[in-house]
């Protein structure tokens, strides 16, 4: 059953486009990113001001430049051909959020879910340039079952750290 339900959902995403996640697609659009700040000491306190302008600084052009302010949708982060995490919701601010956790920056506040996404993202291997691929998708239920079926089909390197 379980094999079938993969290969079903293999089936759809290729037949719509969202399967082939590369450059050479029409169904994404993408950029190249740098995650992350190797400079940055894990322990170093920063206040989440500074987090926001550091990674503004490095982002705010490709933003404004693709619109990607207030879109909702669906992205992966890939490295080389390796997909790190696959996402939804509203993109510049998913953006900014796994760019403040790749810094090692975890609220004590959070949930064990999110330390998990948080420690991922502060791995050195997962920094560095990264391409992002986005799609706009604005229905919410929409976006949120082609993000579970490419996650459930997808071998990102997120999905095996917390280890589904």
């Amino acid at each position: 059953m379980k094999r079938r339900l993969k290969k079903e959902c293999r089936r759809f995403l290729r037949k719509t486009g969202v399967l082939s996640v590369s450059k050479k697609s029409d169904y994404w659009r993408s950029f190249e990113f740098e995650q992350g700040d190797k400079k940055y000491k894990k322990g170093k306190r920063i206040s989440y001001n500074k987090l926001t302008n550091k990674f503004h600084e490095s982002t705010k052009k490709e933003i404004n430049k693709k619109g990607l302010k207030k879109i909702k949708g669906i992205y992966v982060y890939k490295k080389g051909k390796t997909t790190l995490y696959v996402g939804e919701g509203k993109l510049s601010r998913r953006f900014k959020a796994h760019y403040k956790q790749s810094l090692g920056w975890i609220p004590e506040s959070s949930s064990t879910k999110k330390k998990k996404r948080f420690r991922f993202w502060s791995l050195d291997k997962n920094k560095g340039a990264v391409r992002i691929y986005w799609k706009e998708i604005r229905d919410d239920r929409r976006r949120k079952v082609i993000e579970a079926m490419l996650e459930y089909v997808s071998k990102s390197k997120y999905k095996s750290h917390i280890g589904d």
